[in-house]
């Protein structure tokens, strides 16, 4: 049943949205385990499902598109491999309330632990942007996941990472037919086999050690990356949400 309910997901994104959520990095090489400690697996009982980064003791952000077909369960943290990571039980999930779809814009969602997280040399928190993202077009930033490496793959058990260039919004817009939502940042893909994959969604785009992105979508499931950037939520436009949510600890 779990298998079937995969296949009529995939069916969904592409026959219809034509876009699907990003999974494993393509192109990319072994996180060093003394980097991105921020990183998180968020899972079902069957295993990995989608990343997530942590933001405090108690929260994580990921995608929204994360939880549509799938019971989120627990999260594994503190260790690049899976098998040697923490396991922790989830709370509650937020989406943000404007969301309805993948590949339709606000594709991000908050996680609450039911647990703090033991914040040390293997767990750390990555910063958010103040405000308003100021990228620069090729400004080189980097995206880590346990997804596919490539398109008919499965997924690792060891965290893979690649760096992406910036891509400016109005070529990105062009290259996808003007056809994008609002609040998105695009890097990496279009004209490299550097970017995301199945299994990747929810996972942060880190530029100067800030998270400013989460991994949405890319095109027809095709992580070879053939005509149009890799596309991210842009974290700084939903701020005053997360900290709302933070700071009544309940879905606002």
């Amino acid at each position: 049943m779990h298998g079937l309910n995969k296949l009529l997901h995939f069916c969904v994104l592409v026959c219809f949205a034509q876009t699907v959520g990003g999974s494993e990095i393509i192109d990319g090489e072994k996180a060093p385990e003394d980097s991105m400690q921020y990183m998180v697996s968020l899972q079902t009982r069957w295993g990995h499902e989608c990343g997530g980064f942590l933001i405090s003791e108690e929260f994580v952000v990921t995608a929204a598109h994360c939880r549509d077909h799938a019971a989120l369960q627990h999260v594994r943290l503190g260790h690049h491999d899976l098998k040697e990571a923490k396991s922790v039980s989830i709370e509650y999930t937020c989406k943000f309330p404007a969301y309805w779809s993948v590949g339709h814009g606000d594709d991000i969602m908050l996680v609450k632990l039911a647990e703090r997280a033991p914040l040390n040399s293997k767990t750390k928190t990555i910063p958010l942007p103040n405000s308003a993202t100021n990228l620069k077009e090729n400004q080189t930033c980097s995206v880590a996941g346990w997804g596919k490496t490539e398109t008919h793959r499965y997924g690792v058990t060891e965290l893979r990472v690649v760096s992406v260039s910036i891509i400016d919004p109005p070529i990105c817009q062009e290259m996808w037919g003007n056809d994008l939502p609002r609040n998105i940042i695009c890097a990496g893909g279009f004209g490299t086999k550097k970017g995301f994959c199945q299994g990747d969604s929810g996972g942060p785009l880190v530029c100067n050690g800030e998270a400013v992105g989460v991994v949405s979508f890319n095109k027809h499931a095709n992580c070879d990356y053939p005509d149009v950037p890799n596309v991210y939520t842009d974290l700084s436009k939903y701020l005053p949400w997360i900290h709302n949510v933070l700071r009544e600890n309940k879905c606002v």
